[in-house]
């Protein structure tokens, strides 16, 4: 589902873009199992920090880490150039 914003953005329509995701383990482990994928082996937990003292509250075995955070008018911005970069360099090549 796109906002206003995003439909009257100049970006060419067929780039990709990442929507907000559940930040919820539960939610996230529900969504998985039901795309066959076996939550036995791996499973999403929550992080509550990086910080030191909290990295001792992840699984071992753990194999990635979804970063989950608000985005801020200078994040968009700076996004919004690297995709006209890219594009750019793309036309040259």
């Amino acid at each position: 589902m796109s906002t206003e914003a995003e439909t009257n953005d100049k970006t060419p329509s067929k780039s990709k873009r990442w929507f907000p995701l559940e930040s919820n383990p539960d939610a996230l482990n529900h969504y998985i199992s039901k795309l066959g994928f076996n939550t036995s082996l791996y499973s999403f937990v929550d992080v509550y920090s990086t910080d030191e003292e909290y990295l001792s509250f992840i699984p071992s075995g753990c194999v990635g880490i979804i970063m989950l955070y608000p985005l801020t008018e200078v994040q968009e911005e700076y996004r919004k150039k690297e995709a006209q970069d890219m594009s750019a360099t793309a036309a040259v090549e």
